[in-house]
């Protein structure tokens, strides 16, 4: 069609007695890439098949060299461990392309490489960045409301720990960060620098370097920061640069990783790379998005994601403007949040973006304590707070409160002494129990002469409350009796 619009074009000039008019070049439309999956014959073997049928579609869409460039296979040795190849389409129709690679032998799942950007910080007047001149941890709301300074006077740190960000990028100049050498970027840039910011703030929410002076401190004030940079400097992404990402960080180690971004198509090469990193042991935290709705995103959504709702400073209920339902698993604070931005400095920025890495953080704790990945999600759901309104049926850390649990289980190691900057104690977990009365609330249940108490051991959703004077305390929140007998 396009070529017969310009015969027209040339033909009308002609009939209007002006010189000849050269038709206008071809533009190039921007190339789609493909993710491929293999399955059945050998990766090798199935690329080979692809390679041959791009190839042979070059043929029949290309008029003369003049045209579009040539399809081509990309490598990436991270998305070939979990069994995907990268196929650029270059001037094939990408439709056409994705029916003929799906009929070939090996080929199990044919997708386009869609893209996924940054959850964008909330707009108003929590936005950010705005910069805090004097920070200060007592500036960190969420410290004090999560209880985290007991967990860290209690040796509860981080250390040890690898927490990947994978995201814009990680300004690992600021000296408020501690960053592991050998990060990587997925986005052709060559440089894991964060341009955008957003990155910078993700990690010091999770792991800014506590008891040194200056700024606030993470939730994992001695972890290590592994930046991975699979958001270019617009915020945004290829699935396969975040599927590759989550191979490689987890090859590389990393106990936790944050994915603070999101996009509206699934991705089975999203799932997979998923399923790879926690099958090596890795806990993922993945911001729920702030669209205010209970619509699907992803990653977030699958199972290797644990999906993170931001909640409010005031009560525990979620901001109106975070994500639930199937987008949640967990909620922590996530408005008004000071953390590390670029060139050394501090600013506030509210979203789930920023939830997420808090998460991160707790996970890290749990993972440093000597909790089982398998168990650390829901040992931190026994031992966090209820939540109410739409995130009803998840919880908050409680990070006092998880500490004491690993402190008390049987299994736990003694933990080095730390000392950090504290925090001015707010409301405690839960309201102290009356003295029950026929059918009323039960009182807080004490193990005498106990020094260990199993978090297994734990019914859901209690918690331990304290451990001191030879006796373990639990307490569990009351729930009516059934009227059925």
């Amino acid at each position: 069609m396009r070529l017969l619009a310009v015969a027209a074009a040339v033909l009308l000039a002609g009939c209007a007695g002006g010189p000849p008019h050269e038709p206008d070049p071809l533009v190039e439309l921007p190339s789609v890439r493909l993710l491929v999956k293999a399955g059945g014959d050998p990766l090798p073997v199935v690329a080979a098949r692809v390679e041959a049928v791009a190839h042979g579609l070059d043929a029949r869409t290309t008029l003369d060299h003049s045209g579009p460039r040539p399809s081509a296979l990309v490598p990436s040795s991270e998305l070939a461990k979990i069994g995907w190849l990268v196929v650029d389409a270059g001037g094939i129709p990408p439709d056409m392309l994705a029916v003929s690679l799906s009929a070939q032998a090996g080929v199990v799942a044919v997708e386009v490489d869609a893209r996924v950007r940054l959850i964008d910080p909330v707009a108003g007047e929590e936005a950010g960045p705005r910069v805090v001149l004097d920070p200060m941890v007592g500036a960190q709301w969420v410290h004090a409301k999560v209880g985290s300074p007991a967990a860290w006077d209690a040796g509860l740190d981080g250390r040890g720990v690898t927490i990947a960000v994978l995201d814009t990028g990680v300004d690992c100049s600021h000296p408020d960060l501690r960053c592991r050498n050998g990060g990587r970027d997925f986005t052709g840039g060559g440089s894991t620098a964060d341009v955008v910011g957003h990155g910078t703030h993700v990690a010091g929410t999770a792991a800014a370097i506590g008891s040194n002076g200056r700024g606030g401190s993470g939730m994992a004030p001695r972890a290590d920061v592994l930046p991975v940079k699979v958001l270019d400097d617009s915020g945004s992404g290829d699935y396969s640069w975040v599927a590759a990402g989550i191979v490689w960080a987890a090859d590389q180690g990393a106990r936790v990783l944050n994915l603070s971004l999101g996009g509206p198509v699934p991705s089975a090469a999203l799932r997979d790379a998923l399923a790879y990193a926690t099958a090596r042991g890795a806990l993922v935290a993945c911001a729920a998005g702030n669209d205010g709705t209970d619509r699907a995103s992803y990653p977030n959504t699958y199972p290797g994601c644990i999906g993170v709702a931001a909640t409010r400073k005031d009560g525990e209920v979620g901001t109106t403007w975070t994500n639930w339902g199937v987008n949640a698993d967990i909620g922590i604070g996530g408005e008004s949040i000071m953390s590390t931005c670029t060139q050394g400095r501090y600013c506030q920025m509210s979203g789930t973006s920023m939830a997420s890495p808090a998460l991160a953080g707790v996970l890290a704790l749990a993972l440093q304590g000597g909790i089982a990945p398998s168990a650390a999600v829901e040992l931190i759901n026994r031992t966090g707070v209820p939540l109410t309104g739409r995130l009803a049926g998840l919880s908050r850390p409680d990070v006092a409160a998880l500490a004491a649990a690993i402190r008390a289980a049987p299994s736990a190691t003694p933990l080095p002494s730390a000392t950090l900057t504290r925090v001015p104690p707010t409301a405690t977990r839960r309201a102290a129990t009356s003295t029950p009365t026929a059918g009323g609330p039960p009182a807080p249940t004490v193990f005498p002469g106990a020094t260990h108490l199993p978090p297994s051991a734990l019914p859901w959703p209690c918690a331990v409350v304290g451990v001191e004077a030879g006796a373990v305390t639990i307490r569990c929140p009351y729930k009516a009796p059934s009227a059925t007998p």
